[in-house]
């Protein structure tokens, strides 16, 4: 739009002026047309060279490159150079000032390319005036005419020029901005995936907590509690390695349940339950609920002494917790009965086998009074401790 009314504007003018001068008698009308032709050359060119400098010059610093010190200085000896020989010595190397404008324009921008073309046109005209260049070898007609053509043709090059390299830059812009906006739906998609799955995770942590915890007691169920005997068991046997296991019986349980009711037996088990989990100080051993009012422990990387220990120290426990029970034969408050075993885990062995000696040790201090720990022995019961 800028072109057409550079352009077109000017004919008002060429118009106006050479009609006055016309009918002033300063011009001969047989010259109207020439004369005509010649002001219009000048004020479009004028307009198409000096206008957009002044337009651009408060927009100069928001080029989007530089010229560096060497760029500079290459572009004003290229300048000096070729109008040297061109204007100076009236070489027609003019143009070869047309590749140094057109890598201004891709270094600096428009309104550096329209100063240089400014510039130029400048050193034209200065040159023709003095009688230099290569308009000066013809008729005054002629060498306007030629000095007007070379004008224009350096304006309409700066602006074809530039309009394309912002045709280019806007459409780098776009690009940016469509990758800026690009990475961050991913980065926020990113995000949201990432909070999923930390969402699905705990998820997942609560829905393995409710699987793997016994609802009453809050500790270990009978399916964590066969997963990690299998586990263990598997482990140890490659090591070769003792584990032992600990089957807890409180004592006269169905005689508390009848006595105080099945609510208040529940609290008594999870009461025990909970007394039972903070005596176990390893984190590689493990107390479950095995089934009613049986708990369950396994002790990885334990021998039969070591289980011994623990096996007293959770019946001293459940004992000091001095938790009433007057329909005990044994006792005033509530105590338990504990079945010990040990052993290495071997490839003739199944981890079934640790809990059926358990339950047989358990069977005996049952049998051999209650509120004791015994060990498996198939050829003599082994009591812990003697009766409190």
């Amino acid at each position: 739009m800028y072109v057409i009314a550079a352009i077109f504007s000017p004919i008002v003018s060429a118009t106006i002026g050479i009609t006055s001068i016309c009918i002033a008698g300063l011009v001969p009308w047989p010259n109207y047309g020439i004369s005509w032709l010649t002001w219009w050359i000048a004020s479009a060119i004028a307009h198409l060279i000096f206008t957009p400098t002044i337009l651009l010059c408060n927009k100069s610093r928001k080029v989007e490159r530089r010229l560096n010190i060497w760029e500079v200085g290459l572009v004003l000896i290229s300048l000096l150079l070729v109008g040297w020989v061109g204007f100076g010595y009236s070489y027609r190397v003019e143009y070869l000032l047309l590749p140094i404008l057109i890598w201004t324009v891709s270094r600096c921008g428009k309104f550096f390319a329209s100063l240089f073309a400014s510039v130029v046109s400048l050193i034209a005209i200065s040159s023709s005036v003095h009688g230099y260049g290569f308009c000066n070898n013809v008729s005054p007609n002629e060498s306007l005419l030629l000095l007007q053509s070379f004008m224009a043709v350096f304006a309409l090059t700066s602006l074809i020029v530039s309009a394309v390299t912002d045709e280019r830059i806007e459409a780098q812009l776009l690009l940016m901005q469509s990758i800026e906006n690009l990475e961050s739906q991913v980065m926020e998609r990113t995000a949201k995936l990432q909070q999923s799955e930390t969402s699905l995770k705990q998820a997942n942590l609560e829905l393995e907590k409710l699987v793997n915890r016994d609802g009453l007691t809050q500790i270990a169920n009978r399916r964590c509690f066969d997963d990690r005997l299998r586990i263990e068991w598997q482990r140890l046997r490659r090591e070769q390695q003792p584990m032992s296991l600990l089957l807890i019986d409180i004592d006269y349980f169905k005689r508390y349940n009848d006595c105080y009711g099945h609510q208040t037996g529940d609290e008594c088990l999870k009461t025990v339950a909970q007394a039972l989990e903070k005596t176990l100080y390893r984190p590689a051993d493990l107390l479950a609920r095995y089934g009613g009012e049986e708990f369950v422990v396994i002790l990885p990387n334990t021998d039969l002494n070591g289980a011994i220990i623990v096996a007293e120290q959770l019946r001293s426990t459940i004992a000091n917790l001095e938790i009433p029970h007057h329909n005990s034969d044994i006792s005033n408050v509530v105590t338990a009965s504990v079945g010990i075993t040990s052993l290495i885990p071997s490839p003739e062995q199944q981890s079934s086998t640790l809990i059926a000696q358990a339950d047989i040790a358990l069977y005996r201090a049952k049998k051999k009074g209650r509120n004791q720990a015994v060990v498996f022995d198939k050829y003599k019961e082994l009591p812990c401790e003697a009766q409190i």
